[in-house]
């Protein structure tokens, strides 16, 4: 039931709006020839080149707007039941359904689902690369850790900033109790390192040029961060996923000066790692040079959902656990609607006239 109502929310109104200049962008790169597409990756837009790859094969299918745009609706899709298994895995069943849920219905999942770009394919290679990174702990079995290396560095491929997922899981191991570890991890940290080389040499020679446009955010642009994030449009439902948040990871305060802990504390480490390293880690390198942008923040999306289902699974009853799973999917279904009306955040041009 989630994965249809996840289908018809994506591929509804899909191509009622005009291509904006980066979707634009996206479908003139994947025309190109063979010989001026490699050199243009190349040069410049090796970012999202996996997306781009892709894209290209899906182009012989036609290239109508909501054709093109299916694509990122099947990866966003697929993403559903990638976050059910990892909160499954993580947690219990029930959070990973309503993990599913609220990622099936959050208004910022939708809008990028709908959009000619790598977003969604980026969410759903970093929930695979998590899933796997979690399985190869708990079972490093040879399928489980190449599984791994090739998720983690597709992730990297389909969207640079995948990097910080990858690092906010390194930050996250300094804090599991050495025993849970298996010996073989760090074999698989230096496949991973050797996978992205490219990428890294791409980023040392041509710098943050690519991103000069970006500007330096404000508090005002992390408020509308947390509203984009979570989907609303007004605070109500920010501030019931925050409360969420903090009631699943409470009962870490008494523990904070443990450094490293066992599996059932580590868990939300793991996923509080994942939601916030990546954004206040850029912030704070935008203090010298801007690059914070919400939309590349998107990845941290399943963090968020899978902690706010475990806040909400801490309620006593199950009649105030269904009210608030209620409201909360009431209130994402009222900013997917709004967002069908007006884009969230893109400014998009009419190139259809």
């Amino acid at each position: 039931v989630i994965l249809v109502v996840a289908a018809a929310l994506r591929f509804h109104c899909l191509a009622a709006k005009s291509f904006w200049f980066d979707e634009g962008v996206s479908v003139a790169i994947a025309r190109l020839d063979w010989y001026n597409f490699a050199r243009i990756l190349w040069r410049r837009e090796a970012n999202m080149s996996l997306y781009y790859l892709l894209l290209r094969y899906w182009l012989h299918f036609g290239g109508s707007e909501f054709l093109v745009r299916s694509l990122s609706v099947i990866f966003a899709v697929a993403s559903i039941p990638v976050v059910y298994l990892l909160g499954r895995r993580v947690f219990d069943s029930r959070v990973g359904l309503f993990a599913a849920a609220l990622l099936a219905t959050n208004a910022y999942h939708v809008q990028y689902s709908q959009d000619a770009r790598s977003y969604s394919l980026m969410v759903l290679l970093c929930s695979l690369s998590s899933f796997y990174f979690v399985e190869s702990l708990r079972e490093p079995s040879h399928r489980n850790r190449t599984a791994y290396i090739l998720t983690s560095a597709l992730a990297v491929y389909a969207q640079f900033f995948s990097l910080l997922l990858l690092l906010a899981q390194w930050l996250s191991l300094t804090m599991l109790d050495r025993n849970q570890i298996p010996r073989q991890n760090k074999n698989d940290w230096r496949w991973i390192a050797l996978s992205v080389a490219p990428v890294i040499a791409f980023v040392a020679t041509t710098g943050a040029g690519p991103l000069r446009w970006v500007q330096r955010p404000g508090w005002h642009d992390l408020w509308l961060f947390g509203l984009h994030l979570t989907g609303s449009r007004g605070p109500l439902l920010l501030f019931g996923c925050a409360a969420s948040c903090i009631a699943a990871a409470a009962h870490l305060w008494p523990a904070r000066k443990i450094r490293r802990v066992s599996w059932e504390s580590w868990r939300y480490r793991f996923l509080l790692c994942w939601l916030f390293f990546p954004a206040i880690s850029t912030l704070a390198v935008s203090l010298i040079k801007p690059l914070f942008v919400a939309r590349y923040f998107i990845f941290c999306l399943p963090a968020l959902v899978l902690l706010v289902a475990s806040g909400l699974t801490r309620l006593r009853s199950n009649w105030l656990i269904a009210g608030f799973l209620s409201v909360m999917l009431i209130l994402s279904l009222r900013g997917t609607a709004a967002y069908y009306k007006q884009d969230i955040d893109i400014q998009r041009d009419d190139w259809r006239d």
